[in-house]
């Protein structure tokens, strides 16, 4: 079974967590606005790097506490996991 250590609940199931994105995301000015093809890529398309990736994570079904979550995306191995208040 596959799990993530939440700071306050500990080692849970993954089920319980949702999966908030990559981080941290640039974001264009609103003005002028981008077409739609731009902000497309910009939503749905993703740098395939092998570095670590810092992730946001919700514990949605437990706590409620959102994560800053450091992964590697070529094992899937997390590296640390931090209250998102707690980042240094």
């Amino acid at each position: 079974m596959r799990t993530l250590t939440c700071p306050r609940c500990g080692r849970r199931p993954l089920r319980e967590f949702d999966f908030g994105g990559t981080q941290p995301r640039a974001w264009p000015d609103a003005d002028p606005p981008l077409p739609p093809d731009a902000w497309a890529a910009l939503v749905y398309l993703r740098d395939a790097s092998p570095e670590l990736q810092q992730e946001w994570w919700w514990h949605g079904d437990g706590c409620g506490l959102w994560l800053h979550v450091t992964r590697d995306p070529q094992d899937g191995r997390v590296v640390d996991v931090l209250a998102a208040g707690d980042t240094p």
